[in-house]
């Protein structure tokens, strides 16, 4: 099959974000042999030179633009990134190909004090003037809707690599109840209203114990702030990937993610592959697929006491953790891993 698509991502190096991953994954498994083009820089380097390798790259796209049918852009909602593939689907759109915006990152804070403002009439030109869009959520969705766009679009994932999925049931001690909070330790990620929530619920529950795994820059604020308040078996591991990560969600018993914010976070994916009960703020795309009691607890809002009384439905709980993780790792199997993930994005290629 000749190559048809192409799609502009960042590349990919250790510790890369959430698109350049994804994509890395795309381009081990996909099936229509599309075209990854980098935009941006591959290593550290001055402003200048910064520039002068993204007026190279953007010529060549315009060369090579004539060869493909349709362009992909992943934009999120960042001012260069919504300048920079304005310009691509500007330049694509002159040359008479179809286009399709992938949106990422999702900040609703941002979206509704910034974006709606500053940004409302460059993205009717630019990233809103295309012919599909694929975006993380309903709710999502609405968001852009309500400030002019309205083309057709469907619902996309971000997605689970394959071995982050269990392929045996998990086994929960009774003895034991170890909260997992994995993710960048910044205030915003609700590490503040964590911390608060599992001192007042360590208090009824001596057996439970709280790991703080992931780096931000809250991180020492954080473990100041755990030791003034003398918080019992709180344990801080830093940055965690590859096995490390896997090893912390096997040794978990529940996920905790009481995010401001978010997009569809990859945290809470992994979380149902590995077969935890989870505990999660209703940001971003989670309340289009969560399922409220089987997945665990969906929370209306991030504060300490939301925490704590999820916590403490949760523990009440326990027996039937079997068959929330059971529940948990077949519906990230059916809905999440990778070669679905994939398999829906090429679908949604094909029909354009």
């Amino acid at each position: 099959m000749s190559n048809r698509v192409i799609i502009t991502c960042p590349y990919y190096s250790e510790g890369a974000g959430g698109v350049a991953t994804f994509y890395k994954v795309y381009a081990e498994k996909q099936t229509r042999n599309a075209r990854l083009f980098y935009i941006g820089k591959d290593k550290p380097c001055g402003m200048l030179k910064t520039l002068w390798q993204l007026i190279i790259q953007y010529v060549h796209l315009f060369l090579i633009l004539p060869k493909y049918d349709l362009l992909v852009v992943n934009p999120s909602l960042k001012p260069n990134a919504i300048k920079r593939d304005s310009f691509s689907v500007k330049m694509a759109r002159w040359l008479g190909k179809k286009t399709c915006v992938f949106w990422r990152g999702f900040n609703e804070d941002y979206f509704n004090n910034v974006v709606r403002y500053k940004y409302k009439e460059k993205l009717q030109k630019g990233l809103f003037n295309v012919d599909y869009s694929i975006v993380l959520g309903k709710n999502i969705y609405d968001k852009y809707h309500s400030i002019g766009l309205n083309t057709p679009y469907s619902l996309g994932s971000t997605m689970l690599d394959s071995s982050l999925l269990r392929k045996t049931p998990k086994q929960f001690l009774p003895q034991r109840f170890s909260i997992l909070f994995l993710a960048r330790v910044i205030k915003e990620k609700g590490i503040f209203e964590t911390l608060v929530a599992f001192k007042a619920f360590q208090q009824q529950h001596p057996e439970a114990n709280l790991v703080i795994a992931g780096s931000g820059e809250d991180l020492e604020a954080a473990k100041s702030f755990a030791s003034t308040q003398k918080l019992q078996a709180v344990t801080f591991l830093g940055d965690v990937r590859g096995d490390r990560k896997k090893s912390c969600l096997e040794s978990a018993d529940v996920y905790l993610f009481p995010s401001y914010t978010e997009g569809m976070p990859n945290s809470v994916l992994e979380a149902l592959g590995m077969g935890l009960p989870i505990i999660s703020s209703s940001v971003g795309a989670v309340p289009d697929f969560f399922k409220n009691e089987k997945m665990g607890i969906l929370m209306k809002s991030h504060s300490s006491d939301e925490i704590l009384g999820a916590l403490e439905v949760l523990y009440q709980k326990k027996t039937s953790f079997p068959e929330i993780s059971e529940y948990n790792r077949e519906y990230a199997a059916k809905h999440f891993v990778d070669e679905v993930v994939i398999r829906n994005l090429e679908n949604i290629f094909a029909t354009l």
